[in-house]
């Protein structure tokens, strides 16, 4: 997104005008600067520069949890819309659809389907991302695969392709081959860009804050007697890494705006206020995850806020979802989490980490202007210096 040309946001921009212009409610009694309230062109404005997290977290402390941020549209900072907007329905009740302007996507993709082709796809994928399917897949991601390797491994006939799980029928359930195509696209995307983001967003954080760096440091190399041992089950165990992806995923996350969706035809009860019909509504990660009102200190980077310390017992913690919630959530999780403290534990295992000089102010300059679908990171310069490696029991 950060380096699309004008031309290429030209739909996602005319289609937010047209519905704009097209669907007015009043929604007099939600706070929020008059100007935008009147156009899309202020939020579109924001968004094209890349500072509308910045924009909205500014937005919200100073008109509260709840604000107009558009004619037709509603952003909110508490962890009461992730029930009411994205949450499980009982059968046969309807659900609050994405935005029109972003549901215009590819409908064949797991994002964007229907919600009966979603619920169909989604029940397809899931063996591929059960922690069952991930540790049976365990020593394919561990080690590094060359063309020669898949090409033996084709060879011997060997399963453990993630596209056999789709292509195959499961309980009477299959994918068309443009459904295939699709969301093997998605998956691709999806599962590198944000990943690529969380984990530098993590480095950047851990080595801007050396305590939780060398704690974290003293975690991993205590809890392992060699790299061999660090796996998806050890890191699994590590209460303090853990702590530092939860905390990281807080200040930085991968998708710094949500996906917005529409009021029900009946209208949306969110924090006792009734929401008119196709009303769009939007909880932004960066926004929410930032506010005095949500967190102690939202501004610091603390992990031990995520183990039971007691000067954060008011934290709404409930109020994280950065793979967002309810049935459509990132089917994705378990695995994005496992490769993080994966690569986290073995970098850590491996090297002691510094921030490089000219990378001091590398989070502010990319929260001022990078905010995106995902953030557009800048360069992160870290110096690694292999680490000399004292065997147990040894005096030296």
């Amino acid at each position: 997104m950060p380096n699309e040309s004008w031309g290429e946001k030209a739909p996602q921009v005319s289609a937010r005008l047209l519905i704009a212009a097209g669907i007015l409610v009043s929604q007099v009694r939600y706070p929020g600067p008059k100007l935008w309230a009147a156009s899309p062109l202020p939020w579109l404005r924001a968004f094209i520069a890349g500072d509308l997290p910045r924009r909205t977290l500014e937005l919200h402390n100073k008109h509260g949890p709840v604000v107009r941020t558009g004619p037709n549209e509603l952003s909110f900072n508490s962890a009461e819309y992730w029930e009411a907007v994205m949450g499980y329905r009982k059968a046969g009740e309807p659900e609050n659809m994405k935005a029109a302007y972003v549901a215009a996507h590819d409908p064949h993709t797991i994002v964007f389907a229907s919600r009966d082709d979603h619920s169909r796809i989604r029940r397809m994928m899931s063996h591929g991302f059960s922690t069952s399917s991930m540790l049976e897949k365990q020593p394919v991601i561990r080690k590094k695969l060359t063309a020669e390797k898949v090409a033996s491994r084709l060879a011997l006939g060997e399963k453990v392709d993630f596209f056999q799980i789709m292509i195959s029928r499961k309980n009477g359930l299959t994918m068309s081959d443009v459904e295939i195509r699709s969301n093997a696209e998605t998956l691709i995307i999806a599962g590198s860009e944000t990943l690529a983001t969380a984990l530098t967003g993590t480095t950047y954080l851990l080595t801007a804050n050396p305590r939780a760096l060398h704690k974290l440091a003293d975690e991993v190399r205590s809890s392992f007697i060699s790299e061999d041992e660090i796996d998806m089950l050890s890191t699994g165990k590590l209460t303090y890494l853990q702590a530092v992806i939860e905390e990281s995923l807080r200040v930085y996350p991968p998708t710094p705006n949500g996906f917005p969706r529409e009021a029900l035809a009946e209208g949306t009860i969110i924090l006792g206020q009734h929401v008119p019909a196709k009303t769009v509504l939007a909880c932004q990660h960066y926004s929410a995850y930032h506010s005095e009102s949500n967190f102690k200190y939202p501004e610091a980077f603390i992990p031990e806020r995520f183990l039971g310390d007691l000067e954060f017992a008011s934290d709404r913690r409930d109020v994280l979802q950065p793979f967002s919630f309810g049935p459509r959530n990132c089917i994705g999780k378990n695995l994005a989490y496992a490769e993080m403290r994966m690569i986290l534990a073995r970098i850590i295992w491996n090297f002691d980490l510094t921030l490089a000089e000219d990378c001091r102010n590398w989070y502010n300059e990319n929260v001022e202007h990078g905010g995106f679908i995902v953030w557009a990171k800048p360069p992160l310069h870290i110096h690694l210096k292999p680490r000399q490696l004292v065997p147990r029991g040894s005096n030296v």
